[in-house]
């Protein structure tokens, strides 16, 4: 099982932040201010972009699970009405992604919270019928691949079913909140290190990345890391599957940081 300290001793895990992240944590900062002008000046451009991105994200992070519909169809999925009908799994799924992300987009703010997590499962797979929907595992997970005689490999343990999860997610955004109020660590920093460690725990039986790619959503509209709704986690494109041995690599804060600070410049036109 993955040791879950992201939180444990915050100063020396966040004190030491190398200069060019910094550098472009500033950057996204002056993004930020510029938003802030485009909403008052031309409020209209934020709009259309964030219509956009709202299909754009919607089939984007289905594509990341292999839930891939036509154009078209995607398209009369997400004008269409809420209760279907559809036609398999795969749009029921889809459908409840963008149930999830319209109600994190229309919802009062608030601070995170376990049932706002498992709130935003139970969206998720509202259509599909799963009992399991908006609850925490019963089973543990498999992370890991098999091979053709049928043999498993273990890529990672995550945190056992029942109350080992239930307890872990209970602290971690609880500590992570802590961490929030304090104000010490820039928020995009703790962000990252939030879902480092959910998927770490990986507390559902299914949907646990596109919860996750739910919850940066719903950070990132809070302290206005905006435009969020261009954002939204049309920042987790297609190519997002590339950047896999970039986040092995460089770690989940760093790819984080660095794609909303790309979409950021290229949403608001900042230059570097």
């Amino acid at each position: 099982m993955l040791d879950l300290r992201s939180f444990s001793d915050i100063p020396p895990r966040f004190d030491s932040v190398p200069l060019g992240i910094v550098q472009l944590l500033a950057s996204i900062d002056n993004s930020r201010g510029r938003e802030e002008m485009f909403r008052v000046q031309a409020p209209q451009v934020l709009e259309r972009l964030a219509a956009r991105t709202r299909f754009d994200s919607i089939t984007a992070s289905s594509a990341i699970e292999d839930i891939v519909l036509d154009d078209d169809r995607a398209l009369a999925l997400v004008r269409g009405v809420p209760e279907g009908p559809y036609r398999d799994r795969s749009e029921a799924e889809f459908a409840g992604y963008r149930d999830a992300i319209d109600y994190l987009m229309a919802k009062a703010e608030e601070p995170l919270s376990v049932g706002l997590v498992l709130h935003v499962h139970r969206t998720l797979m509202r259509h599909t019928d799963d009992p399991s929907a908006g609850r925490t595992k019963s089973n543990d997970n498999f992370i890991g691949t098999v091979n053709a005689g049928g043999s498993r490999t273990v890529i990672f343990k995550t945190v056992p079913a029942g109350d080992p999860t239930n307890w872990h997610l209970t602290e971690l955004v609880a500590r992570y909140e802590g961490a929030i109020d304090a104000g010490r660590v820039p928020a995009l920093l703790l962000l990252a290190a939030f879902i480092l460690d959910f998927l770490a725990i990986h507390p559902f039986e299914e949907g646990n990345g596109r919860v996750a790619r739910l919850l940066t959503t719903n950070e990132l509209l809070l302290p206005s890391y905006g435009p969020g709704r261009m954002i939204v986690d049309g920042a987790f494109s297609p190519s997002f599957h590339a950047a896999g041995p970039l986040v092995i690599a460089l770690g989940w804060t760093v790819v984080l940081i660095l794609t909303v600070g790309s979409v950021l410049r290229r949403s608001v036109g900042t230059r570097n």
